[in-house]
């Protein structure tokens, strides 16, 4: 399943880059995403976004 969340991860992150700021409407849809390209630093240009993730997921007690 990991890796399944990964090959999507890869595509949100081409997508993502496309765009100005999509944070605030992609991130609380794909946290766990984000999370698992931040495991796998595919993520690294996003740090400061894995941790807005993180703090989305802590705040909805996963």
């Amino acid at each position: 399943m990991s890796g399944a969340f990964h090959l999507i991860g890869k595509t949100a992150s081409l997508q993502i880059s496309g765009r100005v700021s999509p944070e605030g409407f992609f991130y609380p849809m794909t946290g766990l995403l984000m999370r698992d390209l931040g495991e796998h630093g595919v993520a690294s240009n996003y740090g400061a976004g894995c941790q807005g993730s993180n703090v989305l997921r802590m705040q909805a007690g996963t």
